[in-house]
């Protein structure tokens, strides 16, 4: 039996808010980075993830905060991400960006300060 997949992203087309890029250490999953999103703190996204790794049996495995922005799907198709976060800082940009765009190909990703 396989382990199951983490999924880079945890938001669907049309998310407006909070993002939380994460590393995971240890374990299976060891190095792969996350981007997070659905709720209103970058702390409570991080304690969600932790939860949903747990929930997915990587039991051996523990969730790093590298960093917040904010994203916002625009009308005319586009992504923003922008921002950061009080307590986790400024993720890299460029690599949310990435993983934006192996999700959302058909979408321009905007990088905003």
């Amino acid at each position: 039996m396989s382990a199951p997949e983490i999924a880079p992203l945890n938001f669907k087309p049309g998310y407006k808010g909070k993002v939380l890029l994460v590393c995971i250490s240890g374990g299976k999953a060891d190095g792969q980075i996350c981007l997070r999103g659905g709720d209103d703190w970058h702390w409570l996204i991080l304690a969600n993830t932790k939860a949903e790794l747990q929930a997915l049996g990587f039991v051996n495995s523990d969730v790093v905060p590298v960093g917040g922005a904010f994203i916002q799907f625009e009308p005319d198709g586009g992504i923003v991400l922008y921002g950061d976060s009080d307590t986790y800082g400024v993720c890299d940009k460029r690599v949310a960006a990435d993983l934006l765009s192996k999700q959302f190909p058909d979408h321009e990703i905007r990088i905003r300060p």
